[in-house]
């Protein structure tokens, strides 16, 4: 069992980049709540782009409302009790859910509790110093490879949402429902969400086929 008091952590790769006084009062006057200038830019591209190109979409067909999922990608730095990886993840994009979520001018009665679920799948591992390696090989029901997707799906859903899940820091944390369960409420986030992304492999009933 991973020690309880050891933080997990998950980052992308970072830049700088300069911006003028001016430049940055105009940004901190689009904020919503304490979001940082790299936060503001970040949803405010995802605004944009998620009005101008295709991605997932909801559709509805009188009183029923669907959702037509688009996958995307992205490698996350993971390091756990364990050691650091590199992980590549494949999940449904949730842009537009993050654009109703953050209240923009789209004018639709979307249920933001249910209806959406990130489905994150892990498709390639590398540890820091070894070569990249099929998930299977770690074993996709092992504790190991549990941390590190629940480590990127709070990433991934942070970035989402532009929320945080200040209950959900340790090995241990990630791996109490009671936490999750907590952290979702709290956000508003989907219940659909909770369910599967979270309940299911914690429980251990929904990994996908070997």
């Amino acid at each position: 069992m991973p020690k309880a008091d050891i933080t997990i952590n998950v980052s992308p790769k970072r830049s700088s980049i300069a911006l003028s006084e001016r430049t940055k009062r105009m940004l901190e006057s689009r904020s919503i709540g304490k979001e940082t200038h790299e936060e503001i830019i970040l949803r405010l591209i995802k605004n944009d782009t998620s009005l101008a190109t295709a991605g997932t979409a909801i559709t509805t067909n009188g009183n029923v409302v669907g959702t037509e999922y688009q996958r995307t990608h992205s490698t996350l730095h993971v390091r756990t009790p364990q050691g650091s990886y590199d992980v590549v993840c494949v999940y449904n994009d949730l842009n537009i859910f993050s654009t109703l979520k953050l209240g923009t001018n789209l004018k639709m009665d979307i249920p933001l509790k249910g209806g959406w679920e990130l489905d994150l799948d892990i498709v390639n591992i590398r540890r820091e110093g070894k070569d990249w390696e099929d998930p299977k090989i770690m074993g996709r029901k092992s504790e190991e490879f549990l941390l590190l997707y629940l480590a990127s799906l709070k990433s991934l859903l942070e970035e989402a949402f532009h929320v945080r899940f200040y209950e959900i820091d340790t090995a241990k944390d990630y791996l109490d429902e009671g936490k999750w369960d907590k952290a979702y409420q709290r956000l508003g986030l989907s219940l659909d969400s909770l369910h599967h992304d979270v309940r299911a492999k914690l429980l251990g009933g929904a990994w996908r086929d070997e």
